[in-house]
């Protein structure tokens, strides 16, 4: 997702792993603005489990040594955070929105409406991760696009038939 994104709106890919950790994905090369890219996929549409909530991550937790660190919404730094989520279920057509990040967190913790502890001991043994679970902030899909700067649609379809987007992914160390 990252990729599309700096392909379709001119911006550059991060490496730096420490600017990642704190949610800086993609960077404007004129501007300096940095962004936060989230995909959602559990976002829209209903039937097959889809919510049509945004889950935001306020803490993650290791059920193995009790450790418990702020989760990656809270301690996002980045000065635009973009949310990208598929239209329908198993659509490859994606709708992306913008938000200032510092807004959208107020926002959120004024309007959230459950928290839920999300459980993926799979994720942390395969990757090596302490935080085995998270507590994450819902808000409706509704309510959160009323703080955005605006949407825009993105086909999947469209990039994996593009060279151009091909020879950038190589470039930028993206499997694709």
């Amino acid at each position: 997702m990252e990729a599309m994104l700096a392909l379709r709106c001119g911006l550059t890919m991060v490496h730096d792993v420490d600017r990642q950790k704190v949610g800086i994905d993609l960077e404007g090369p004129q501007s300096g603005k940095t962004f936060s890219v989230k995909r959602q996929k559990r976002a829209e549409a209903p039937g097959a489990g889809r919510t049509r909530n945004f889950s935001f991550e306020k803490k993650l937790i290791s059920t193995r040594t009790g450790n418990t660190r702020v989760g990656n919404f809270m301690d996002d730094v980045a000065d635009l955070y973009i949310i990208a989520w598929p239209r329908s279920e198993g659509s490859p057509v994606y709708r992306a929105a913008l938000f200032e990040t510092a807004s959208l967190r107020d926002f959120v913790l004024k309007n959230y409406f459950r928290i839920v502890t999300i459980n993926d001991d799979t994720y942390a043994t395969n990757f090596n991760r302490e935080f085995d679970q998270a507590e994450n902030y819902l808000v409706t899909i509704e309510k959160c696009l009323t703080q955005s700067r605006g949407t825009q649609e993105l086909d999947t379809r469209e990039f994996f038939a593009d060279p151009q987007f091909l020879k950038f992914c190589r470039a930028n160390h993206v499997v694709v």
